[in-house]
């Protein structure tokens, strides 16, 4: 009796184990990691599909007649990543009602002081010629 309730313990117990387990790599591949522009802008192939939190000011870009309409920028680091993409409803989320600042191709003017956060997956498409090489597709916005 005494080999059977070991037994049946056990297999509890490795239950119980391969439960976290599978918990814990589920967490690990579909949790939003929160990282910085500049660790992407110094690896963006390691970041490519990447469930992310980005921290920064929206900016609108008006000076150039190809690339991204918004980007989000650290002014600190001097990085910056494009934004775009479908909300997480399917509907394009609005950046407009987020710009922080106008980039007219020499100088960014400051229109208002909104730090925002950001939920998306990083995209990267290699190095094209009237495009940065990734971009952030935008499925949530989040005031800071």
């Amino acid at each position: 009796m005494t080999r059977r309730r070991f037994f049946i313990t056990l297999l509890a117990l490795s239950s119980v184990l391969a439960t976290l387990l599978l918990f814990l790599v589920f967490y690990q591949l579909y949790s939003v990691k929160v990282v910085s522009i500049k660790e992407i802008n110094f690896n963006p192939t390691s970041f490519d599909g990447a469930h992310v939190r980005l921290q920064g000011y929206v900016v609108k870009n008006s000076g150039y007649m190809f690339g991204p309409r918004y980007v989000l920028r650290d002014f600190d680091n001097g990085v910056e990543i494009a934004l775009g993409g479908k909300g997480g409803s399917g509907n394009e989320v609005d950046l407009e009602s987020c710009v922080s600042f106008l980039f007219d191709g020499r100088n960014y003017t400051q229109i208002r002081d909104l730090t925002i956060s950001v939920v998306g997956h990083v995209r990267y498409v290699g190095p094209i010629v009237d495009a940065p090489p990734f971009s952030l597709e935008v499925e949530e916005v989040l005031d800071q």
